[in-house]
């Protein structure tokens, strides 16, 4: 009976450092990134760069809607407000809408995909 109590003590002591450290180290990653977004948006204010949350240009003549819905959905992602970051230019990528080797490789997964529905079914051997 000595060995069980002393084995929930070990177990209930070594529980409570691991949570401890890992709260602690918790507490040391969130300041070093406050410490990190502090630094940066202090870079950006002294380089003279547009202040966060102005949407400065619209590029390609695309309709205030678009604009406004990329912005919505870049502060969903970020979990902030519209006000804390700065959408400077809408412009698409290059090489990614016309790409050859993208077209050819959804095709084929289509196809494929395809094929397996038709041998699910038995349609094809």
């Amino acid at each position: 009976m000595d060995n069980l109590v002393l084995s929930l003590e070990i177990l209930a002591i070594g529980f409570a450092v691991v949570m401890a450290t890992l709260y602690l180290l918790y507490l040391v990653l969130l300041l070093f990134g406050k410490a990190v977004a502090r630094a940066t948006s202090c870079r950006s204010d002294k380089n003279g760069e547009t202040p966060r949350g102005v949407i400065t240009e619209q590029t390609g003549g695309e309709p205030e809607e678009i604009i406004a819905a990329i912005a919505a959905a870049v502060s969903a992602f970020l979990g902030t407000a519209q006000q804390k970051f700065s959408l400077v230019s809408v412009k698409p990528q290059a090489g990614t809408a016309g790409s050859v080797w993208i077209e050819t490789g959804r095709k084929n997964l289509l196809n494929k995909s395809r094929e397996l529905a038709l041998q699910r079914r038995g349609r094809r051997k």
